[in-house]
């Protein structure tokens, strides 16, 4: 294979992906305005001091913060291969 056609079917995949990201990105619309918070509530939110109920809900909200065995297995699946 010629020096100058090696990244040709390189390049040509990534412009491609360009393409579908920019029709993805034009295809982003705002956010409905009856999903968006009344901002009564946001105030009301914002004034309430961080308490520990509040950080346990949030921790459960955001899955504990713990490390599981499927997070250990993600990320090995991710460095072994890299490394």
């Amino acid at each position: 294979m010629a020096r100058a056609d090696v990244y040709d079917r390189t390049m040509l995949i990534l412009a491609g992906m360009l393409v579908v990201g920019l029709i993805a990105n034009a295809l982003i619309r705002p956010v409905a305005k009856r999903w968006h918070m009344p901002e009564a509530e946001v105030a009301r939110l914002q004034m309430r001091p961080a308490t520990s109920a509040v950080a346990e809900a949030d921790a459960a909200r955001t899955g504990g913060g713990g490390v599981s065995v499927l997070i250990v297995r993600a990320w090995a699946a991710v460095g072994i291969p890299i490394l």
